[in-house]
């Protein structure tokens, strides 16, 4: 499934992929460090985005670690899970200086690993209701982001999730378990 990239047919789990390797539909995960460390060459991206099929159900840890070149992604429908790591350090994700494009983590997204976006250029976040669980530092560092609204379905938020230097506002936090709320922030002097 998909070129330049090893696939286990027996799980549909990519293994490994490469700077030019298409995510095709039928890959139900994307393996630990799957693509760590790659430099995306634009001409597998479309419309600048790597889009990810429906049939993803899982994107392990560390897939996308420290990736270049990856501005922007699009969850599919069937996506339950964003592993620890999974785009930590991906620095360029988010970053359009003159047209910032939303990162949307979908609904049918349970679960957001540790780390998984810490330390990107994210300046614009949607998380969907339907989304459960969001991991320590899940958005560490991400010093573009200034505000995000926390969907009602949200159970459990991790220490310092939204550690972010230029943070200015949480929407919907009243509806957010209130053990979480300050731990959340880390140290960020901001009032709420």
């Amino acid at each position: 499934l998909g070129r330049n990239s090893i696939v286990e047919k027996s799980t549909q789990t990519l293994i490994v992929g490469g700077r030019q390797t298409d995510i095709v539909d039928g890959v139900k995960k994307i393996g630990p460090y799957a693509f760590c460390g790659r430099e995306f060459n634009w001409t597998v991206l479309e419309n600048n985005e790597m889009v990810f099929p429906d049939s993803v159900e899982e994107i392990g840890k560390g897939a996308f670690y420290h990736c270049l070149g990856l501005k922007s992604i699009k969850l599919g429908s069937g996506l339950k899970s964003i592993g620890d790591m999974a785009f930590e350090a991906c620095v360029e994700l988010g970053y359009f200086s003159s047209n910032p494009k939303p990162l949307v983590i979908p609904g049918n997204v349970e679960s957001i690993g540790s780390e998984a976006f810490s330390s990107c250029d994210i300046m614009l976040l949607t998380l969907e209701n339907g989304v459960k669980t969001i991991g320590e530092q899940a958005f560490f560092s991400c010093d573009q982001l200034r505000t995000v609204e926390i969907p009602s379905s949200v159970e459990s938020i991790g220490k310092e999730a939204f550690y972010c230097e230029g943070f200015e506002s949480i929407a919907d936090l009243a509806e957010t378990p209130q053990p979480y709320a300050e731990e959340m922030l880390g140290s960020v002097d901001k009032t709420f």
